[in-house]
């Protein structure tokens, strides 16, 4: 369920920022040539971040903020930074404080 939710909201970020047709190639490009499932991407997400760069070069920077945007306001964690390398210790720090 938690990794369905990360997917939709990555999905949702990427049709965004070009509809749903590129939605499409990304996720083809993530999940099949670069071997990221979207879902992954706070297990993982030094790997995630690294395709994003691969897809979107320069323009992953905006692409990531907006993920990360989302997703903490998914999970209601106070973080207004950029990383989703750095969103995803502090969501498992939020856990093992649980």
């Amino acid at each position: 369920m938690e990794k369905e939710i990360i997917r939709k909201i990555i999905e949702s970020v990427i049709a965004e920022h070009g509809g749903e047709a590129t939605k499409k190639v990304v996720l083809y490009h993530l999940e099949y040539i670069l071997k990221i499932n979207p879902g992954d991407a706070l297990e993982r997400p030094e790997d995630f971040v690294k395709a994003l760069k691969i897809i979107y070069g320069s323009f992953e920077s905006h692409i990531e903020a907006e993920i990360c945007r989302k997703l903490a306001e998914e999970y209601r964690v106070d973080y207004s930074g950029n990383s989703i390398v750095e969103l995803a210790k502090e969501l498992k720090n939020k856990r093992a404080s649980k």
